[in-house]
Formats: structure tokens, sequence, C-alpha cells
């Protein structure tokens, strides 16, 4: 069995990525928690950038079960992608690199996690076979943009589905 690599990102109408937690809040639904928690019930791992890494080992084991998807981010098996770390000391947690992934997948779907600089490189290295888009209906005018810097990527619509308050859940295919 051999799984598939995507990418599961929040983005703006104009392609904002950066911090999420600060604006997605009022388009939350409970559709959208089931959304997450059945992709990443079904991954034999979650992949983080470096970035992304730190900023969730210093925040999900600060919480507790009755916190939503702590225990789902606590106990995923994690694979962090990094050419500078060397310990991943959060729990289930190894670093690898971009290229070990391609082996990795023979276990199941990995479900990479924000990670705006990795997405963009496993794009450039034709190694994202999904890009999942959680599109919520705000223009934020700055911030950094998940497509940033890519001049020139054709994707395929593979499917879309829309969620209660106007977000639409875009999967794409790179070709």
């Amino acid at each position: 069995m051999t799984g598939e690599l995507y990418s599961y990102t929040y983005v703006s109408l104009d392609g904002v990525m950066l911090a999420p937690e600060t604006w997605t809040s009022s388009y939350w639904s409970e559709e959208m928690g089931e959304d997450l928690t059945q992709r990443l019930n079904g991954a034999a791992a979650m992949v983080l950038g470096r970035k992304t890494y730190d900023e969730f080992a210093e925040f999900w084991p600060r919480q507790g079960s009755d916190v939503p998807f702590a225990d789902l981010n606590n106990q995923v098996r994690k694979f962090v992608v990094s050419r500078t770390l060397t310990d991943a000391t959060w729990h289930n947690s190894t670093v690898v690199d971009a290229e070990a992934l391609v082996h990795l997948r023979s276990e199941g779907d990995l479900h990479v996690t924000g990670s705006r600089q990795l997405v963009l490189s496993l794009l450039e290295m034709g190694l994202l076979d999904e890009i999942v888009l959680m599109m919520c209906p705000v223009v934020l005018g700055e911030g950094q943009r998940l497509f940033e810097g890519i001049h020139h990527v054709e994707m395929e619509r593979l499917d879309t589905v829309p969620f209660p308050k106007g977000v639409l859940c875009l999967k794409l295919w790179p070709v």
C-alpha cells in the first residue's frame, strides 16, 4: 500500500496562511473539525516543517485532554522535515529529510500541516500528491501567502466541498 503525501492548509481568499489561529475561529464549524479529525486519524503520520514543529511542540504538550485536538496532536506519529534540527523531543516525533517521505508513504497517508516552506519545497520536488486548501471567506490584505514566490504551477481540481460559514475545501492535484 502506498499512501498519499498531502498538504492541509487554511488560507484566506487572498492566499494568506500565516497564523490561522488568529483569523479562522469565526469560520470554524463542527464539520471542519470532523474533516480534520478524520484526515489525521486516517494518516500514518503528520508531517511538519521545523518552524511549525517548534510552534506545535511548544503549545500542544501543555494542553489537556479537554482541549480539542490535543490528544490527537500529541499522540499522532510526527515526522519533522528539517536541515537544522537534529532531535525532536515532542512525543512520537522523528526528524527526517524530505526525500525520506517518499519511502515513508509506504506506511500510509502523510498529512502535512501548515509548514509553508516545506509545502513549497515538496511542490517543487514533485512530491505532493494533493493540496487541500480550507479557504475561508476573508481577505486579510497582508501576511505570508502560501504560494508566494512560486511562479507557475498547474493544478487540477479534484473536488470542491462547501462547509458552513462560507468555507470551501479545495482539493487540488499538482500536474
